[in-house]
């Protein structure tokens, strides 16, 4: 293999991507730590939720996941892609749980956070699935082999 065919070219907008998803890869864990109240108040149902140790695992979970998808799409690693798309997976159906959730308890939901959770994933998903972006990390699949 020449060293120009080991240039690689990043698809448009890989940095603001991967930005994106250590800022919330962060969040996650921030949330975990039991600080949900920074955004939605002391004493509401979130920050009684995030007292339990199954779900402040999964934020943790979850945050790491994001940082390493973060790393793997600003080094371009063949195997961000595919994560990358299972973890947008869990973020769709945990919205969409969220809004079912707080509509079947029949309480004012602040469903706007999940609403832009879906919308951020539709971004993301849009990004990931452009064609520069699939070309960029099927190459990388391909070359891994």
């Amino acid at each position: 293999m020449t060293e120009a065919s080991k240039v690689r070219t990043k698809p448009k907008m890989t940095g603001f991507m991967a930005g994106w998803l250590v800022f919330v890869g962060f969040y996650q864990i921030f949330l975990a730590a039991n600080h949900g109240g920074l955004f939605f108040g002391q004493n509401n149902l979130l920050r009684q939720d995030l007292s339990t140790t199954a779900l402040a695992v999964f934020y943790v979970v979850a945050g790491v996941l994001f940082l390493i998808v973060a790393y793997g799409i600003w080094t371009l690693r063949w195997w961000a892609f595919p994560l990358g798309l299972v973890v947008q997976g869990m973020v769709i159906a945990l919205a969409l749980e969220g809004i079912v959730r707080w509509l079947a308890l029949g309480q004012q939901a602040p469903i706007i956070w999940d609403a832009l959770d879906l919308a951020f994933a539709a971004f993301n998903l849009s990004w990931a699935l452009s064609r520069d972006v699939r070309t960029a990390f099927y190459n990388l699949n391909s070359s891994a082999g």
